[in-house]
Parts: structure tokens; sequence; C-alpha cells
């Protein structure tokens, strides 16, 4: 940790992410421009960064000042997903771009963040592209949300396999609503032995997350684990306008 907040700039190429630790956070106030990049292989790394960055980049930035400007998302697919939360935080943006000192980004970019109200999430989200430590799924897992936490998970084998991963940690963390986003990198795929952390990049794609988010705008928990569900081609609606449309941004 000592190391890390006396360099320049600070490369976390790591089995398992620590965008949310507190090395990181430390990292940026001493200075240092931090790129967090768990898991990524050669191939992610030649892939989803031989894209036009730019274009991911300002997209990813419009789309952020959107989601800055909006007061309540609305996520919806054809699965069955219709979860609802108050916006209001500052958006984190991972567009590639880490310029500046004390900035943080990450590989691969083109992803769009925000931490809700605290306490208001609401509804069902349908995850049918791989759950963090669960890995890409075979059948959808349905995550229940009411009033900012996880109360229930339905579905086959994969779903009982996240009820008994998040019970082993014995934390009650562990089941409130973390973060939402989107991704807007078309060299983004679910690939991997641990695919979610490239998935939250995925172009047109959206993402849930239970756990940690203290070290994001916004965000109050700490938790043993940041768990993202990866949502295929949703439809995402701010203020009752239609932003992303089953998979294709309307901006």
């Amino acid at each position: 940790m000592a190391a890390a907040a006396n360099v320049d700039v600070v490369f976390l190429h790591t089995t398992f992410s620590l965008s949310h630790s507190d090395l990181r956070v430390k990292a940026q106030r001493a200075g240092a421009r931090v790129i967090s990049m768990p898991g990524v292989s050669e191939d992610c790394f030649l892939r989803t960064l031989s894209v036009d960055i730019r274009k991911v980049a300002d997209l990813a930035n419009r789309v952020a000042d959107r989601v800055a400007a909006a007061k309540k998302m609305r996520m919806t697919t054809p699965g069955g997903t219709d979860i609802t939360m108050a916006l209001g935080h500052p958006v984190t943006v991972g567009d590639g771009l880490c310029l500046e000192p004390g900035e943080l980004d990450f590989f691969p970019p083109g992803l769009v963040l925000h931490v809700p109200r605290e306490g208001s999430v609401q509804g069902r989200a349908v995850v049918d592209g791989s759950i963090t430590r669960i890995g890409r799924l075979a059948n959808p897992v349905t995550m229940l949300f009411q009033d900012g936490r996880l109360v229930g998970i339905e579905g086959g084998p994969e779903a009982y396999r996240l009820q008994e991963l998040l019970a082993g940690f014995q934390d009650d963390s562990v089941y409130m609503f973390a973060a939402w986003g989107m991704g807007t990198n078309p060299g983004a795929a679910l690939l991997g032995e641990e695919p979610s952390f490239e998935g939250e990049r995925i172009y047109g794609w959206g993402h849930v997350s239970t756990g940690s988010n203290a070290s994001f705008p916004g965000g109050t928990v700490k938790a043993p684990i940041d768990l993202d569900g990866i949502i295929a081609n949703p439809t995402v609606y701010l203020d009752g306008e239609v932003i992303l449309s089953q998979g294709e941004f309307r901006i």
C-alpha cells in the first residue's frame, strides 16, 4: 500500500477487483493515476482497446451526463427485469482516458457506473449474462430487491450457488444494492473465467451490483464482496425517457 501512494501511475492488475479497496482510494488521494484491470488477459486487452477509444469515451461521457441530470431510472428486459431507483449522486465514468493526477479509470474502458439513493431500489433484475464468482450463466438468475436490499434469489442451480455464496459471508452488507451501470465498448464480451468485470463494458448491456460501494460517490456500504450481475440488452429509462432500447443507445 505504501508503494502505491508514492508513484505517479498504479495498474491494479489483480485476480479480484481492487476498485473498491482502501489501497485504490489512498493511491488516488496521494495523486496517483489509477487503472483498475482485474483479470485482464492479453486477448481482452487487445480486443477492447483495438476499438475507437475516442468514440467509446465520447459515448460513455454523454450517457453519464444524462444519468447525472436524471432523478429516476427504470431498467426493463423482455425476460422480466423491471427495476427502479432514485438517482442524484455523481456518476463514475470509465472512459479509458486516465490523464489527470488522482484520477481513476478502468481497463477495459467503456463503463458508466452510478450509486443510487440508498434504500430506493425496488423490483427485479433478471440476470442472464454472468455473475461475479458464478461465471457465465446457463440459466437466468432473478434477483429481487426491496428498499435497496436483495431479498430473494430465484432460478436454477446457479441461483442456488449464488445463495450459498452470499450466505457464506455471514455479513448482511453483501445483500445491499451497490450500483448499476451500462457499457459502451463494442469490443467487450463475456469471456474468461471471471467475465463479469469485462461484461460490465459490453456495448448496450447493463448491470446491477450488491455489496461494496463506499469507495464510489454516494456509497456507504463496506462489504467483503462487490457482486456484479450482467444483463443483456436492457431498455433503460431516465425520468421516463428511453436512452437505451434493448441494447441500442438513443443518444
